[in-house]
């Protein structure tokens, strides 16, 4: 019995795979098909997305209305 040597890939040779629609990630140099998220996980990420949306263009509205730039006082 032959054992074949173990090939290490590196980001060039992940970059370099054609684009087939599936999800691949690297994983200590081993070529890794990931699973596509379940629809819990795209509810949660939807949910998150949206509540940190929200609180982004908060802060950017009072930064814009409360923020004067003025000469400082000496």
């Amino acid at each position: 019995m032959t054992m074949s040597a173990r090939v290490i890939l590196t980001y060039d040779d992940y970059a370099a795979l054609p684009e087939d629609g599936k999800r691949y990630e690297l994983y200590e140099g081993e070529l890794v098909m990931a699973p596509s998220p379940r629809t819990r996980h795209q509810l949660v990420i939807g949910n998150l997305y949206t509540l940190l949306a929200e609180h982004v263009r908060r802060a950017l509205k009072l930064t814009r209305t409360k923020c004067l730039l003025t000469p400082r006082e000496r």
